[in-house]
């Protein structure tokens, strides 16, 4: 199944299969870049309804990139948050909310203090119906 890449820097996308599969029966999975990926990772895992995070790279040249090669070298990733969450418990609006509040998507290799060409924003949903009319 491809996954559609939604990026406001215009850039496609593909998850670099840095991700363990976790989608179990009922869940969604959403890709999220908005900055330093454990600080992205704090917001969502105290939500009602976030099954599980993981923290990775998605885009980039590099295969399985390490995290001192994308914080010194111009590997060309992201830092994302891989989260499954359960949308009888969370809605897609409501982590979109949290996503568009908790970063400034007009920075360009930046958010808050952290500087890097690691940092830009990006949404990846599983269903593009999730998203569909939202952005």
């Amino acid at each position: 199944m491809s996954i559609r890449s939604i990026c406001l820097l215009a850039l496609a996308v593909a998850v670099s299969g840095a991700f363990a599969e976790k989608k179990e029966a009922g869940m969604e999975k959403a890709v999220l870049a908005a900055g330093c990926f454990w600080g992205v990772e704090s917001i969502f895992q105290e939500m009602d309804g976030v099954i599980d995070t993981t923290v990775g790279y998605t885009g980039g040249q590099t295969e399985s990139p390490t995290y001192k090669e994308v914080c010194w070298n111009d590997t060309g990733h992201a830092e994302v948050i891989e989260i499954v969450y359960d949308p009888s418990r969370v809605s897609c609006e409501t982590l979109l909310d949290i996503f568009w509040r908790a970063h400034d998507p007009t920075t360009l290799n930046r958010q808050g203090p952290d500087v890097g060409s690691q940092y830009w924003t990006l949404l990846e949903t599983g269903r593009e119906s999730s998203i569909k009319g939202r952005i």
